[in-house]
Order: structure tokens, then sequence, then C-alpha cells
């Protein structure tokens, strides 16, 4: 049997670079939504019935020159608003985020679960496992964005 050059060990510093480089990464097939500097990128929340509650997630990054603040959140057909979960005394507990959220001038900011996201509650229709779900962000200087999520019971890779 030939071996293959290709099929020579990676130096474990190579391969421990190339695992951290694309931990970050979107799925290939996301799209990327951008708008005043702001870019959104790897919206996804998970399936919910008619009535109950799910959560959306992305990673927002500000390329502009400027800072920004997120304002809120609408999702047709459901009530919408920023969260953040926090641990306190070994509980988790989500609040609101009042005030919006400030996105510094290169900052990324990354919505997950339990942390940052966006709770969306009281919905009108069924969120299916490979559907999409649009929804809008409101930033004080960037506006208005239409974002679409994937509809997933794990983070799309």
């Amino acid at each position: 049997m030939l071996a293959s050059p290709f099929a020579r060990p990676i130096p474990w510093a190579v391969a421990a670079l190339a695992a951290v480089s694309m931990a970050g990464c979107a799925p290939a097939d996301a799209p990327r939504t951008s708008a005043g500097g702001i870019a959104v990128d790897g919206v996804w929340a998970r399936p919910a019935g008619v009535g109950s509650a799910t959560a959306i997630y992305f990673t927002l990054e500000n390329g502009g020159p400027v800072d920004d603040r997120l304002l809120g959140a609408d999702v047709p057909g459901a009530s919408a608003s920023i969260h953040r979960t926090t641990h306190e005394d070994g509980v988790a507990r989500m609040r609101e985020v009042t005030d919006g959220l400030p996105i510094g001038a290169g900052q990324r900011v990354v919505f997950e679960p339990l942390g940052l996201h966006v709770m969306v509650a009281d919905l009108d229709a069924a969120l299916e496992a490979g559907e999409t779900l649009d929804f809008t962000l409101r930033f004080k200087s960037a506006g208005v964005m239409t974002v679409s999520a994937r509809i997933a019971e794990v983070q799309p890779e």
C-alpha cells in the first residue's frame, strides 16, 4: 500500500492553532448580514411550539469606527427582548437588558446559550427545525437590520 504524502502527523501546535482559529467561525452556509458597520453572523434559534418561548443566538461585530448600541429586537408574531444570563450563588438567572447593549468600535459580542440572547416568547406559530425566522435588530447608529435565524436543535456547524 502506498503512503499518501498528506498522511503525515500534524504537529500539535498546528492542530491547536487550526482549532482555535475555527472556533468562532459561523456555519459556511450561514448568511452574514451587515449595516452601518455592524455585522451579524451564525444566527440560529431552537425549535418551539405555539405559545412557548425560545432564544435566538448570534455574533455581532462592530467593524465601524464608532461605538453603537443594540436597542432591541422585534420578532413578528411574538414578543422579544434582549436577556443576559448571570450566575449568582450557583444559580443561573435571566435578566432583561433594559438600557441597550453597548457594542464598541472593533468589538465582537457573542449571543450564546447561558449568556446573552434574544428571548422570544408567546409565539403565534411553531418554529420547526429546518425553518427560518426573520426578525429585526434595532441599533442606535446602524438603524434597523433584518436578520434570518436558522431553526435547529443544536448550534449549526
